[in-house]
């Protein structure tokens, strides 16, 4: 399991330690967690690329008019060049 705030992997679920230094609570982490599938969540955090391009990957708007993450996800050619996304 990763933490999806900062892409931190556990072996089980994240510890209440870690969610306290992001000052957040389970059900905060759960809540945010939800937003976006669990495959592109770790599509996410596996590409250092996609980190820079969107640093916020929940952010509603995009940075100087750009798309957001997940406009960026939903676009065809990239869930098609990416299938492991929509799983």
């Amino acid at each position: 399991m990763r933490c999806v705030l900062c892409g931190k992997e556990y072996k089980k679920d994240v510890t209440d330690t870690h969610l306290k230094s992001h000052g957040m609570t389970r059900k905060g982490l759960d809540e945010k967690a939800s937003i976006l599938s669990e495959s592109v969540w770790e599509f996410y955090w596996s590409h250092p690329g996609l980190q820079e391009k969107f640093p916020d990957p929940l952010a509603a708007e995009g940075i100087e008019g750009r798309m957001t993450f997940q406009e960026w996800i939903s676009l065809p050619k990239v869930m098609e060049k990416h299938p492991e996304i929509t799983g």
